[in-house]
């Protein structure tokens, strides 16, 4: 197909086929459509533009031998530094789910506090309602515990190696994709102390109309004076 062959339109519509597909199953962290997708496209190379990759690379094996061994360092180069944006981005769910925890508990807290020593022993019971690590084994909520919190290579075998396999589009896209969010997510953090105290300021009187504990039951029966007996009610 000659629409196909290199430098054509077709052929670079089909590179940007190629590298948006990679990018989505990158994202999604969907290894088998990664690798089908690739797959695909060099056979649509060999068989429908006619060119011979396999031939290619028989008669150019010492240099695609050395090219393959640099891609491969690459990869698990790649792979150590994707590791170190993965774990931050864990620590980053994390903090915000000890955040939503401290926030029920009625603990105006900020986000990177300690839980306080009063709550630890709840929120070692409870973590897993409000955190789940991310793992290529199913974890349950009521499995998780301090132990497995912190992300391990051993439980994220597919992800890395996801990561080293098809590491060209995985640092273009993290080149893209995670430095974007990342500042977002910094400037959300910077700013969310001073959109709490825009919103308590103007609500400060709103706070006014309501009670500071709910009134306990049969309250009402209670003397005015703490040193005042309640009096009984007459029978009917």
């Amino acid at each position: 197909m000659e629409f196909l062959i290199f430098g054509t339109l077709g052929f670079w519509i089909l590179m940007g086929v190629l590298t948006v597909s990679m990018f989505i199953w990158i994202e999604w962290e969907k290894g088998f459509f990664a690798s089908f997708t690739v797959i695909g496209t060099i056979l649509v190379m060999q068989f429908l533009v006619e060119i011979n990759i396999l031939r290619y690379v028989w008669e150019n094996l010492g240099t695609m031998l050395m090219y393959g061994g640099l891609y491969f360092v690459a990869g698990t180069v790649w792979s150590v530094i994707k590791w170190w944006f993965f774990v931050h981005r864990h620590l980053d769910r994390y903090e915000n789910a000890k955040l939503v925890f401290l926030r029920e508990k009625n603990v105006d807290a900020i986000r990177g506090e300690e839980i306080p020593d009063a709550l630890k022993a709840e929120w070692t019971a409870n973590v897993g309602k409000y955190y789940r690590p991310m793992s290529d084994e199913y974890i349950r909520p009521d499995d998780v515990r301090p132990k497995n919190i912190r992300p391990k290579a051993y439980s994220h075998k597919s992800r890395v190696l996801m990561w080293m396999t098809y590491w060209p589009w995985s640092l273009v896209w993290t080149v893209i994709n995670d430095p974007i969010k990342r500042l977002f997510r910094e400037i959300y953090y910077r700013i969310a102390n001073l959109l709490d105290n825009i919103s308590k300021h103007v609500f400060r009187n709103v706070e006014k109309d309501f009670a500071s504990t709910p009134p306990p039951p049969g309250s009402e029966d209670v003397a005015a004076s703490p040193d005042e007996a309640p009096r009984p009610r007459a029978r009917r």
